[in-house]
């Protein structure tokens, strides 16, 4: 939980701290925004990893062995002149001496309590309340989320082929397509003047695919893109951008597709490898494919940043 105070979100006032306490970073999609206080980068970031981190510990509850990665006092220690217990996790951000930043949350003392941790404060290596960590969690502070055993997962093996694809799912999201794209392979028995609402995607999507001819013209288009990304991979390993993959729990890696411009990338590939080859599972707005990678570590790439991405739209994610 994060107290609101004097009626601004807690929520937003942590994630503030977080952005000034960190290495120094655009956390949000283009510097032409401005700091509007939401940072959507760095706050997708932050519940990303907790997750990861929550995930973690539960699959090795079993381990004695296993150094938790959300750490938790058991009896009362002394913060900021106040005795409380404490919850402890590395957000896996480092400061500007590339040391560790660390959320510290105390246990809420209200009787008819809806939450039982509230957030305190950010802590990086030069702030007095350091200390204050050594002496309530010991040396052997948590370590961050971890997300590949072996850096080959997040290169591309240009020895592997695309051996499946889910064309289905793909067309399934046909929203986060480029409209300009997307227009080419529309049945001329779909009516496209009605607002452009989630429902009025569904529809399309399932038309296109009901439409032969469509859809085999418009997966042809998205394959000669691929193709094209493969070729800029085996110039440039680099060009594959690994990320991590929420729903099956493993890293990705993402293609960059260019479809309405040769010189302007439109959507991502998710590629999922697979024993002798690589799945291509779905597509990702370029908004989603830089959150998903920046779990990982920043992005560098020459087709995936956080200022490029100020003129484009969120509104497909």
């Amino acid at each position: 939980m994060f107290p609101s105070k004097g009626g601004v979100s807690g929520w937003h006032i942590a994630i503030k701290q977080l952005a000034n306490k960190s290495l120094k970073e655009n956390w949000y999609l283009g510097e032409d925004l401005g700091d509007r206080g939401t940072y959507p980068i760095l706050a997708n970031y932050l519940m990303m990893t907790f997750e990861r981190l929550l995930d973690e510990d539960e699959s090795h509850k079993d381990d004695p062995l296993w150094k938790k990665k959300i750490v938790t006092t058991s009896k009362q220690h002394l913060f900021r002149n106040k005795m409380n217990n404490y919850a402890l996790f590395n957000t896996g951000l480092v400061d500007e001496l590339y040391e560790p930043v660390y959320a510290l949350f105390g246990e809420n003392q209200e009787k008819q309590k809806k939450f039982k941790w509230l957030w305190l404060t950010f802590i990086k290596s030069n702030d007095v309340e350091r200390q204050d960590l050594t002496r309530i969690f010991g040396t052997d502070l948590p370590s961050p989320a971890h997300y590949y055993d072996n850096t080959s997962e997040l290169i591309y093996d240009i020895r592997k082929e695309i051996g499946s694809y889910n064309w289905n799912h793909i067309a399934d999201n046909c929203k986060r397509l480029p409209n300009a794209f997307v227009e080419n392979y529309v049945p001329m028995s779909f009516d496209t003047k009605q607002p452009h609402t989630n429902d009025y995607y569904l529809r399309l999507s399932k038309a296109i695919q009901e439409d032969p001819i469509k859809f085999r013209m418009m997966t042809a288009h998205i394959q000669i893109a691929i193709e094209h990304a493969i070729k800029r991979v085996n110039w440039n390993f680099k060009t594959a951008i690994p990320i991590y993959y929420p729903a099956k729990k493993c890293i990705s890696l993402l293609l960059p597709l260019a479809l309405t411009d040769g010189k302007k990338i439109d959507v991502a590939l998710v590629l999922e490898s697979a024993e002798g080859g690589y799945i291509a599972h779905t597509i990702y707005t370029l908004q989603m494919a830089y959150k998903n990678a920046r779990l990982i570590t920043r992005p560098d790439s020459d087709w995936l940043t956080a200022a490029a991405l100020a003129d484009l739209e969120d509104k497909k994610e």
